[in-house]
C-alpha cells in the first residue's frame, strides 16, 4: 500500500468566527492510499483548542508510515494513533479504499442504512448583531440555522435573526462562552423565539452545574463529548450527543460514539469541522440517523474538492461516487 499525506488549505469565503477563535481558512489533513492501482481518500481537520495543525495531524501520519504501508487495518490504526483528525483521515481513506476494491458502498460494509439527502444547518457566525442579521436574511428560506453565540451582545444578535429569518429552525451554540448563570436567564428568550436546542453552553469542566439546571430546551454536547468513552459522562446533564468525526477518530469512531449514546437513550446531532467535501461524505452516514445534522462547511468555501457535496438551499444530496466511498 502507498501513502500520501499533505496539508492542505481552502479559502473561506469569510472570516469563520465562534466564541474563542476566527478561521480565515479551512486548513486539514489529506490522506491518500494506493493498493493495486485504486485509491482511498480521507480528510481531518485539526482541532484548535488540542493545539493541532494540518502540519501536525500529517507528521502522526508520517509516524506510522511503514504500518501503514505495510497494510494496517483501521482497528490497528486506532491502536497507533489516539482519537482525533490524524486517525479520522486515515480510517476514513481505509473505509474508502476497502469500499472501492470490494466494489460496495461503505454504508454497507459498515452496515448502516443507505444514505439519504439530509437537510443540514447553515451557520451563522459570531460577529456584530447587524452583520449576523444580514448573513441570515441570506438564509431565510434554508430549513435551519445554527447560530454562534458567546460574544458581548448575544441577546441583540439572536432577536436580530430571528426578526429577519422567522421560518427556520433555529439551534444556538455558545462554544463554551457562558456561566451557567447566564444560560438561567437567557433561556426564556431562547424559548420565545422557538430556539431548539442549545449547544455546548459552558465549558466542559463546568459540566456538573447542568445536574441541577432543568432546561426546557435541550442541550447538546460537543467539546464535552468527543468519542465514545464520554458517554456515560453526559448523562443527566446533556440530553444530545454531538458527533464529529475529526474528534471521534474517523468513521469507525463516531459508529462506536453513535451507538453508545443511542444505548443511553440520547439524542444525535453529526457536526464538523470546518472542512470540505471529503469531510463531509462519511459524516452523512451518521446523519442519516441524527435529528439534526450540521456539515455546512463546504458552503464556506471559495472552491472546494472536485466532485463537492452539491447543496441546495441547505439540502444535502447524494455524495458523487469520485469523490468518497464509490
Amino acid at each position: 500500500m502507498k501513502l500520501t499525506v499533505k496539508a492542505e488549505y481552502f479559502d473561506l469565503f469569510e472570516p469563520f468566527g465562534i466564541s474563542n477563535h476566527v478561521w480565515h481558512s479551512a486548513e486539514v489533513c489529506t490522506v491518500e492510499l494506493e493498493q493495486d492501482g485504486i485509491i482511498g481518500r480521507g480528510e481531518g481537520a485539526p482541532v484548535v483548542y488540542h493545539g493541532e495543525t494540518a502540519e501536525t495531524l500529517a507528521q502522526q501520519i508520517e509516524s506510522v508510515r511503514a504500518d501503514i504501508e505495510a497494510g494496517l487495518s483501521r482497528q490497528q490504526a486506532a491502536e497507533l494513533l489516539p482519537s482525533g483528525g490524524a486517525l479520522c483521515a486515515l480510517d476514513c481513506a481505509l473505509w474508502d479504499l476497502e469500499a472501492r476494491r470490494a466494489g460496495r458502498q461503505p454504508h454497507e460494509l459498515a452496515h448502516l442504512k443507505a444514505p439519504t439527502e439530509l437537510d443540514s444547518a447553515m451557520t451563522i457566525t459570531l460577529k456584530s448583531s447587524d452583520a449576523m442579521a444580514a448573513q441570515a436574511e441570506k438564509c431565510r428560506d434554508y430549513p435551519l440555522l445554527k447560530v454562534k453565540l458567546g460574544g458581548t451582545d448575544d441577546e441583540a444578535a439572536i432577536r436580530a435573526i430571528r426578526d429577519v429569518a422567522p421560518n427556520p429552525r433555529i439551534t444556538v451554540d455558545a462554544n463554551t462562552g457562558w456561566s451557567i448563570d447566564f444560560l438561567r436567564e437567557f433561556e426564556p428568550l431562547l424559548l420565545e423565539l422557538g430556539v431548539e436546542l442549545i449547544e455546548q453552553p459552558l465549558p466542559p469542566e463546568n459540566d456538573e452545574a447542568l445536574i441541577d439546571f432543568k432546561s426546557r430546551i435541550p442541550i447538546a454536547a460537543d467539546e464535552s463529548c468527543q468519542t465514545a468513552a464520554d458517554v456515560e459522562h453526559l448523562i443527566g446533564k446533556y440530553q444530545t450527543a454531538v458527533i464529529k468525526l475529526d474528534k471521534a477518530g474517523g468513521l469507525t469512531g463516531a459508529i462506536d460514539l453513535m451507538n453508545r449514546a443511542r444505548d443511553a437513550k440520547l439524542d444525535l446531532m453529526v457536526s464538523c469541522m470546518i472542512g470540505t467535501s471529503l469531510g463531509m461524505a462519511p459524516a452523512r452516514l451518521i446523519g442519516t440517523y441524527c435529528r439534526t445534522v450540521d456539515l455546512d462547511a463546504p458552503m464556506n468555501l471559495k472552491v472546494d474538492r472536485k466532485h463537492p457535496i452539491p447543496f441546495t438551499k441547505g439540502r444535502m444530496h447524494a455524495t458523487p461516487d469520485a469523490l468518497w466511498g464509490g
